[in-house]
């Protein structure tokens, strides 16, 4: 399945798409958040930039089958995969990738570093560390400004 598929599934509301990839279920993008604030939330999240999508930063997370199926017995399987209906905005989600994931990502990752002080930090950083409190961001999205900082220090 090539990934504009997977997004497309991934973006249905009111669905948790677990597309089937070799022995793994594995969320994307929308699913991906709806699972970590509506399940239990134990899944390793990656990302990577899809040349293929602009550059475009998608993350996903899975588990193997076996887990899943005793996770979520009621889980309705389908031809790519399985999913789990729910009732649920994706209101967040924008915020949460727009603002905290695609801005903070892209702009440090393209900030000039030329004669910049190390220490003046965006307008996006300063509003991420102004809002920022414990539990408020999935370990990805700290774990990425982390990363993005220290890009843009240089270290």
């Amino acid at each position: 399945m090539i990934i504009e598929d997977k997004l497309a599934l991934s973006r249905r509301p009111g669905v948790i798409s677990f597309i089937r990839e070799g022995m793994f279920y594995r969320c994307y993008q929308q699913s991906l958040f709806f699972y970590l604030t509506q399940c239990d939330g134990k899944i390793k999240i990656l990302g990577k930039r899809i040349k293929k999508l602009g550059g475009e930063a998608v993350f996903y997370g899975g588990f193997p089958m076996t887990q899943f199926e005793q996770r979520y017995p009621q889980a309705e399987l389908t031809g790519w995969g399985a999913e789990i209906q729910g009732d649920w905005s994706d209101r967040d989600y924008v915020l949460w990738y727009e603002e905290c994931v695609n801005s903070l990502l892209s702009e440090i990752a393209t900030a000039p570093q030329d004669d910049v002080d190390p220490f003046v930090l965006t307008q996006q950083m300063r509003h991420f560390l102004q809002s920022w409190e414990p539990g408020c961001y999935p370990p990805a999205v700290e774990s990425g400004f982390i990363q993005g900082l220290k890009q843009h220090l240089s270290l």
